[in-house]
């Protein structure tokens, strides 16, 4: 059987639901807090990203201003 996409009856809505869980303070204090190690490992990730660019882009400037004939 197919994916609910390739089923003839599929008309492409997306439509909202709400759900309801039952947990305990320790489990939704283990997803919080594993929520917010995984912001901080994307935000120093981008941080990373970012720098990695910077550097790159002041050596290829610098490398470009030796070769424009600067005396």
């Amino acid at each position: 059987m197919g994916d609910r996409h390739s089923d003839s009856s599929y008309d492409g809505q997306i439509e909202e639901a709400k759900i309801a869980i039952k947990t305990n303070t320790k489990t939704l204090q283990q997803l919080s807090s594993s929520a917010e190690a995984a912001k901080a490992n994307r935000a120093k990730n981008a941080i990373s990203s970012l720098d990695a660019a910077a550097r790159k882009a002041k050596e290829e400037m610098e490398g470009t201003g030796k070769q424009s004939g600067k005396t």
